[in-house]
């Protein structure tokens, strides 16, 4: 049986200034295969739908699913013949119809002139249609033989393997130009895609925007955190209210980014194999303690540098001090010196 969760919550900078969620999170299970996704809309003042451009990517995607999946033996066939080719039909039908949902949406709804505040007439008409919807967007897929993801953009995508570690597939969004944000509006946006796909099938699948990972010190804690998670799959109502309260946390105290979630599993075979997570939960947890001592022993060793240079710089200075203060009395005695004594006649003159 597939099971799925997510989790969506606002950001603290958009608490503050009183602007939407633009993140979005769904997933969908059946009886042949799991899909979950999230998106975030990149919420710059010419995206200003971006809210509903996320929420766009989202359903669209998982519409796409279940259309090459609606007959789930054709498409597991078709998918070992040719994975490469399937997955990028999936991006292309994404894109096609997220176009065509934000377009419909633009028609229905003209642009408010509390939409334009911010914009001057000549800015608003060099924007594209799609622009004002731009949004990134990671989907995963999850099946009895194989699995396989999608990502847009940034964020990140964690598979927790059987043995249970934690690995992120896809890490760099090397697809995307300097300065360019990968996004379903741009108009390349199938070459930005970036996918990976697995036919050794993993215990679940974890997407979250990057208001979550950007909220870690490394790519190495984030990824101990994504298996702390997963080893908590056993009892969903409960972990969910703790993501709730944790990522409150750390956007407050971190990211003050919107954070999205959204998990698939297998529950059987999660089950069979829920030793390996907790006991790669300890692994880690002593990783971590390793790599706090390590941190402290750099802290200690910096600031004992630290203070040997100011030590160093102190005596530098005092010495510099007493040799100006020896070349200024010496200076001072050779100017005694150098005084002539008055002659004998002088000397008959002043009695």
């Amino acid at each position: 049986m597939f099971i799925g969760l997510n989790e969506t919550v606002r950001g603290a900078s958009h608490v503050d200034s009183g602007t939407v969620c633009q993140d979005y999170s769904a997933f969908k299970t059946t009886d042949n295969y799991a899909v979950a996704a999230v998106a975030d809309g990149h919420g710059s003042k010419k995206h200003f739908r971006s809210d509903f451009g996320s929420k766009a990517g989202v359903d669209v995607a998982i519409k796409a699913i279940d259309e090459f999946c609606s007959d789930s033996e054709e498409f597991e066939k078709k998918f070992g013949e040719d994975p490469d080719y399937i997955i990028t039909k999936i991006q292309k039908y994404i894109i096609k119809n997220w176009y065509d949902v934000v377009n419909e949406h633009y028609r229905n709804n003209p642009v408010k002139q509390e939409e334009r505040e911010k914009l001057t007439d000549e800015e608003l008409s060099a924007i594209k249609i799609e622009s004002i919807y731009g949004s990134t967007l990671l989907v995963s897929v999850l099946t009895k033989t194989f699995s396989f993801g999608m990502q847009l953009g940034d964020g990140s995508l964690v598979v927790i393997k059987q043995c249970g570690e934690a690995y992120m597939p896809i890490v760099d969004d090397e697809s995307c130009p300097a300065n360019l944000t990968s996004s379903l509006c741009n108009s390349n946006a199938i070459k930005m895609f970036n996918y990976f796909y697995s036919y050794e099938r993993p215990l679940a699948i974890i997407l979250s925007t990057d208001g979550l990972y950007t909220s870690f010190s490394s790519r190495e804690s984030f990824e101990e955190y994504n298996c702390l998670l997963a080893s908590q799959l056993t009892d969903i109502d409960v972990l969910k209210e703790r993501m709730n309260k944790n990522f409150v946390r750390r956007t407050n105290s971190g990211s003050r980014d919107d954070i999205s979630i959204a998990i698939i599993f297998e529950k059987e075979m999660f089950d069979d194999n829920l030793i390996n997570v907790q006991m790669q939960v300890d692994i880690n947890k002593n990783k971590a303690a390793i790599r706090e001592a390590e941190e402290k022993a750099k802290q200690l060793q910096r600031r004992a540098r630290a203070e040997q240079i100011r030590n160093e710089k102190k005596l530098i200075e005092e010495a510099q001090k007493a040799s100006l203060a020896k070349k200024a009395k010496l200076k001072e005695a050779q100017g005694i010196e150098s005084i002539e004594l008055p002659s004998e006649s002088e000397m008959e003159n002043m009695k």
